[in-house]
């Protein structure tokens, strides 16, 4: 059995628990070893140029996360950014006394939910 099986799991079971069906979005995912970043980016522009509304999420960040969720080109806001932080910690029933000790997933995970999240709210005609 392939140990990231649970992880995968983990992740879906996140979604359904904040309520997002990943199979209503439409999504690329790029994989690979190397090159991922810029090959999300160069899509992502293509797809924007062409008129489409778009959500792209990467990884890691180098300054903020609010870099690593992305619409039409353009990191999240920092408001924005809590509200959704805040949504997805809320529905994914973690206690709010606590959020410094402990997120209710591990941090890519939730990072990954959260990306989602924003991108179904946001109505993105396309994830990248």
């Amino acid at each position: 059995r392939n140990p990231d099986t649970n992880r995968l799991d983990e992740m879906y079971q996140g979604l359904a628990r904040i309520g997002v069906d990943p199979d209503g979005l439409s999504v690329i995912h790029i994989a690979g070893t190397k090159g991922k970043g810029s090959v999300a980016a160069y899509v992502e522009r293509i797809l924007r140029d062409q008129g489409l509304r778009t959500g792209l999420f990467t990884s890691p960040h180098l300054i903020s996360p609010c870099e690593r969720i992305r619409l039409d080109g353009t990191p999240l806001a920092e408001a924005a950014f809590v509200a959704y932080f805040w949504q997805v910690y809320g529905a994914l029933g973690a206690d709010a006394a606590r959020w410094q000790e402990r997120l209710p997933l591990p941090f890519f995970h939730f990072m990954t939910v959260m990306a989602f999240h924003v991108f179904v709210a946001e109505r993105v005609d396309v994830a990248v």
